[in-house]
């Protein structure tokens, strides 16, 4: 074996300090079975013998020669002190080589307590050990140990022998969570001094797994709308744990999209290395959302719930009108109508709506409405108007005419009476509502009428006919013709209608005939009133006045008694929109002819047959009826001449 194979670590130590010897090199580390060689030379002036004494290859130099070489071929002899000695002047020194023999294994083990390193339990220890087999020296040797590529823990070895022993290296380790998945291994390292190698070693690594849980971690989950539960609670553990969400007992899908409604308490359960269970609560993140309509419709003074939001966290609402930051009552009214900016928030997001408020209310009294008169064949126009949302709408009551016509617009109705008659007599009431209330009111409407001159003419010709018959009589004109012939006319009158100021109030009943003169026991003829439109509630009916003086009410159709029927007083009643009730008077006579009509001569008539003298002529007519339409005219004659009274002055009573 050649020198350049060898490994030779040289260093010096000595056993004399004041020794003449000095060793090339002062100290030698080989490792074991290799060879060595080191020069001793001394620079002493006289010398007796200079050599080496060794246990493996010890030499001596020639008695002149002041070197000496110690030569080993291969060293095996564990704990060799080879010694360079000096002979001379009868005394002797030496100086000891410092040789160190080193064995270093290529490779080194270790085990741990556990048959499996991947199945250690948290939090209880077991122990890992690093074995290195023939190595020396011990004493130069430090074992590490390694998590990762951390030093965990680190052991200087202290044993003095300079045998090649087998050393171990015990690591006692407590596995945390933290420590699954990691490795652990250790490293032999040999430190032989700045002339020696450095020396290190690993073992394999041991894959460490750490059994622990199963622990859930979680205690609140939230989570937005449309989520799962999947991977929403940390349960950690080894082996990985089962997870296993409940409600009410019943397990839940964790692939299931959740709804707001899904919040609540549950109970997670988790299977592992143990079986653990926890309630969790769970808070479903929604929203926000609008919730009320755009158009929001509420009657005034009532309460309003315009939150038009939700979502949780509860959003917050901020209301805006004509930009202004507005907050509504609790009752609202008109004057909260409009149109609104709302701002809604929450932490996950912020949106903006607008909202009209519409606030209904009933209608107002009705306003410019009131009591009217109007001229005959003259125009009135009623106006009805009343304030409400929604805008009012309009009927009205009255008695219905042709010549009466209804408009309305701009929320506002009129009723416009056209060339008016009696008819237009009457309450007229206009409705005013919508769908929050109604209002109504009543007026009057009056029609003024002309009084005809005709009949006033009339009137006067009559009076001043019988005034002159008077005062022909009272004066004793003999310019008044005399009596020769006097000529019974009965005649039947009917009434005339007067001359009021106001137009008469028309009842419009139709009686068919208009008219009823009958005569005693005959075979009689019936009556029939019904109304003239369709204003009418069909309730017409007669009132006929009994001999004894009640009235008894008939059908629409009445039959007199000719026999007694004599003042029967038949009115027809009925009532109509705008009018009530009103009735109109059937003209009804029952006549009987005079059975004997006669002329005859007071008593008290003494000069009846003197020229110019007065004379009293009574006429007696029996059983006529009615009395009270019964006109007597006397007639007389002259020769062949007949004479109206109005010529002769006569005064005629009855």
């Amino acid at each position: 074996m050649s020198i350049d194979n060898m490994s030779l670590y040289f260093y010096v130590t000595g056993e004399d300090a004041f020794c003449p010897i000095e060793l090339i090199p002062t100290r030698v580390v080989v490792k074991y079975g290799d060879p060595i060689s080191v020069n001793c030379t001394t620079s002493a002036g006289k010398l007796d013998g200079l050599g080496w004494e060794s246990s493996e290859g010890g030499a001596s130099a020639p008695d002149t020669q002041r070197y000496v070489m110690l030569t080993v071929q291969s060293v095996t002899q564990w704990g060799s002190h080879p010694m360079c000695f000096l002979n001379f002047a009868q005394t002797q020194c030496s100086t000891r080589l410092g040789l160190v023999i080193y064995t270093f294994p290529e490779n080194i083990s270790i085990s741990s307590s556990i048959e499996s390193s991947e199945e250690m339990t948290e939090n209880e220890e077991y122990s890992f050990t690093c074995s290195i087999l023939n190595i020396a020296p011990v004493q130069n040797l430090t074992v590490r140990w390694y998590k990762g590529n951390q030093v965990i823990y680190s052991e200087n070895l202290t044993n003095s022998t300079k045998h090649p022993t087998n050393q171990t290296s015990i690591f006692r380790f407590t596995p945390t969570r933290q420590d699954d998945r990691t490795t652990i291994r250790c490293e032999a390292h040999m430190d032989l001094g700045p002339e020696g190698p450095q020396f290190n070693a690993s073992s394999r690594e041991l894959s460490i797994g750490v059994m622990f849980g199963p622990e859930i971690e979680c205690h609140t989950v939230e989570i937005q709308e449309g989520e799962s539960l999947d991977g929403k609670c940390k349960v950690t553990g080894n082996p990985t744990p089962h997870i296993k969400w409940l409600k009410n007992g019943h397990s839940i899908n964790l692939q299931y999209s959740l709804r707001r409604n899904d919040t609540g308490t549950y109970e997670v359960k988790a299977e592992g290395l143990a079986s653990v269970e926890k309630k969790v609560q769970l808070i479903v993140f929604y929203g926000p959302e609008w919730t009320c309509p755009h158009t929001y419709t509420i009657l005034e003074h009532t309460r309003h719930n315009l939150t038009c939001s939700q979502g949780f966290p509860e959003p917050t609402e901020i209301w805006y009108k004509d930009e202004d930051e507005v907050q509504l009552p609790v009752f609202l009214t008109r004057s909260n109508a409009g149109q609104y900016f709302v701002r809604v928030s929450n932490n996950l997001t912020t949106l903006n709506f607008t909202v009209d408020i519409v606030v209904h209310y009933p209608p107002s009294h009705i306003l410019e409405l009131e009591d009217s008169e109007v001229e005959v064949g003259e125009v009135l126009g009623l106006k009805c108007s009343s304030v409400g949302n929604p805008r009012p709408n309009y009927s009205w009551i009255y008695y219905r005419t042709h010549n009466v016509n209804e408009r309305t617009e701009d929320g506002i109705s009129r009723l416009i009476i056209n060339n008016a008659t009696g008819f237009n007599i009457g309450s007229y009431t206009c409705h005013a509502w919508n769908e929050r209330g109604n209002v109504s009111k009543t007026v009057r409407v009056t029609v003024k009428a002309e009084v005809k001159r005709e009949k006033l003419e009339e009137q006067k010709s009559r009076e001043s006919w019988r005034n002159h018959l008077f005062n022909c009589i009272s004066m004793e004109n003999f310019s008044c013709p005399r009596l020769l012939l006097v000529l019974l006319i009965l005649q039947l009158l009917t009434l005339s209608n007067g001359t009021n100021s106001s137009a008469k109030q028309e009842c419009p009943i139709e009686i068919h005939p208009d008219s009823m003169v009958l005569q005693y026991q005959s075979s009689g003829q019936s009556a029939n009133c019904k109304a003239q439109t369709n204003n009418s509630a069909n309730n017409a009916y007669w009132l006929i006045r009994q001999k004894n003086g009640i009235n008894k009410k008939e059908n629409i159709n009445w039959t007199p008694n000719t026999h007694e029927d004599w003042d029967p007083r038949p009115v027809c009643h009925a009532s109509f929109l705008g009018i009530g009730w009103c009735n109109k008077t059937l003209h009804y006579i029952l006549y009987k002819e005079p059975e004997n009509v006669s002329v005859s001569e007071t008593v008290n008539n003494s000069a009846s047959s003197e020229e110019g003298s007065s004379m009293t002529l009574e006429c007696k007519i029996v059983k006529v009826a009615p009395a009270e339409h019964l006109r007597v005219r006397w007639l007389w004659q002259r020769g062949n001449e007949t004479i109206e009274p109005d010529s002769v002055g006569v005064d005629s009573q009855m």
